[in-house]
């Protein structure tokens, strides 16, 4: 269901973790396979930020969060790696959704993928099945991904 979608990915880094993603998800590896289609898509989400929103996603961090950062220390983002040491995942999403980067339907996409790959990334009795991790994959690629062309 989802093995054409890494044809479909629009940087050679992004199709790269998906063919590896694509390994785990026929081996049964669903945790793995959430895991790293997650990161493709958190990737993806900073990379069109950096290419095409960074002015209005910097500006909007004081204001949705006025009490975490300083404005002397701002901008926080310049650069990929400012995401993961500045922000949480879920930051950099409602700041996404805050200054109008991504609309409600993908900010709420973004949500539930991230609260499920919270749930799989400890060790627990879940079990992903392969037809919950394909429609992971499905569900997240398509409504994120492909739609924030970089």
């Amino acid at each position: 269901m989802v093995k054409d979608l890494v044809n479909l990915l629009p940087e050679l880094e992004e199709q790269d973790i998906m063919k590896e993603a694509l390994i785990c998800l026929k081996y049964d590896a669903g945790r793995a396979t959430i895991l790293m289609v997650w990161n493709i898509a958190f990737y993806h989400l900073c990379q069109y930020v950096l290419k095409h929103k960074l002015s209005e996603f910097n500006d909007r961090i004081p204001i949705r969060y006025p009490k975490k950062w300083k404005v002397t220390d701002l901008p926080l983002i310049k650069q990929y790696d400012d995401f993961s040491d500045e922000m949480s995942e879920r930051e950099v999403v409602e700041v996404c959704n805050s200054a109008g980067i991504i609309n409600g339907d993908v900010y709420n996409v973004y949500l539930n993928k991230l609260g499920t790959r919270n749930s799989v990334a400890h060790p627990s009795v879940l079990h992903i099945t392969q037809v919950q991790a394909e429609g992971y994959i499905d569900d997240l690629i398509r409504t994120t991904v492909l739609l924030l062309k970089i």
